[in-house]
């Protein structure tokens, strides 16, 4: 039996020093960010897609705070920033897949035991039965 107990593990990233809390992956954030950012890919600014992931993970407080100076801020820092949130804000989703893909790894791996066990019984069983058949011929020549 599997026991499943739900809950949610906090999430923060660290930035120079100050921690930032990770919003809850919940249908509404996640739907407010494809609207807002997966959708308009081609439309958005490269700016305006930072602002929408990092506003919407770290909060619009945070990206004022890490980012006063608008679109005069660093493109390299905000992807950094964004990533990083992207990573921790996925990383439970990720987790389960990773569990996932290590169970259906351990189920193989048993499934090719079971089957390397009965491939060794029919090599032993036809392994027998050649030898019984040489020896067979081998006494036929001999008479």
């Amino acid at each position: 039996m599997t026991k499943v107990i739900f809950g949610t593990k906090s999430r923060a990233l660290e930035i120079n020093g100050k921690e930032y809390q990770i919003a809850e992956r919940t249908g509404t954030l996640v739907k407010r960010i494809t609207e807002e950012h997966d959708e308009k890919l081609g439309e958005l600014t490269e700016y305006e897609r930072y602002k929408v992931l990092i506003s919407a993970i770290l909060g619009e407080e945070a990206f004022a705070e890490l980012f006063p100076n608008g679109e005069e801020e660093s493109l390299n820092k905000m992807a950094q920033v964004a990533w990083y949130a992207q990573e921790e804000f996925n990383a439970d989703i990720k987790e389960m897949e990773r569990q996932k893909r290590q169970k259906q790894t351990e189920d193989t791996l048993e499934d090719m035991e079971k089957f390397t066990a009965k491939l060794a019984k029919v090599n032993k069983e036809v392994t027998s039965a050649l030898s019984k058949a040489e020896l067979a011929a081998a006494k036929r020549k001999r008479r």
